[in-house]
């Protein structure tokens, strides 16, 4: 399925994964991976895309009782960044690169092999174990192709993936990002740097 993106003056015109066009106030998608972490981040703006890609580097172990516990099931998660400009300018990691080539992003599950390449002079991302293809177009817009393994999994602009075009403006309220603390207090996870 592909998720279309196009800017139009100040409004930004969406075309879903599920086939509804409407007007988006946000310009991001998340899909999500384990423990609800959004395992990629993706933000769209007028001829500029950049891919956020929370890799877990090492485990803490001289913070308190509960954020080691935390710790331990989330880990520490950094970003590992990718822009795709106009003019076929790709920048991997603060790294600008020369089209095309292929990158390894070993400390990433299933990155081993992330390609970029130029299609219909159209600049385009493609991970092949993901079933994802990020193309920012000529004219600035851009598009986003899944395959029906993230269905259900989606948040953002392009809506949630799960085949109903009934619901793609309903907001999901969802607490797996708060975790109790030993007081029994809610506690979002951020706070401790998660």
């Amino acid at each position: 399925r592909e998720c279309l993106i196009e800017h139009k003056d100040s409004v930004r015109l969406v075309r879903t994964f599920d086939g509804v066009q409407m007007q988006a106030k946000t310009n991001s998608v998340y899909l999500k991976g384990p423990y609800h972490r959004d395992l990629i981040s993706i933000t769209a703006s007028p001829g500029k895309v950049q891919v956020y890609l929370d890799m877990i580097i090492e485990h803490a172990e001289d913070l308190s009782l509960y954020q080691s516990k935390a710790w331990s099931k989330f880990g520490d998660f950094l970003q590992y960044i990718i822009e795709i400009e106009s003019s076929h300018k790709v920048i991997v990691d603060y790294k600008r690169k020369k089209l095309p080539f292929t990158q390894s992003i070993k400390s990433i599950p299933f990155l081993e092999k992330v390609k970029f390449y130029i299609e219909d002079n159209s600049t385009v991302m493609y991970v092949e174990n993901y079933g994802l293809k990020i193309m920012l177009h000529p004219d600035g817009s851009s598009s986003i192709s899944l395959n029906t393994y993230w269905q259900k999994t989606l948040q953002g602009i392009c809506g949630n993936f799960d085949g109903d075009m009934t619901n793609e403006n309903e907001i999901v309220e969802d607490d797996s990002w708060f975790d109790y603390n030993a007081d029994n207090i809610l506690t979002d996870l951020y706070d401790y740097g998660y």
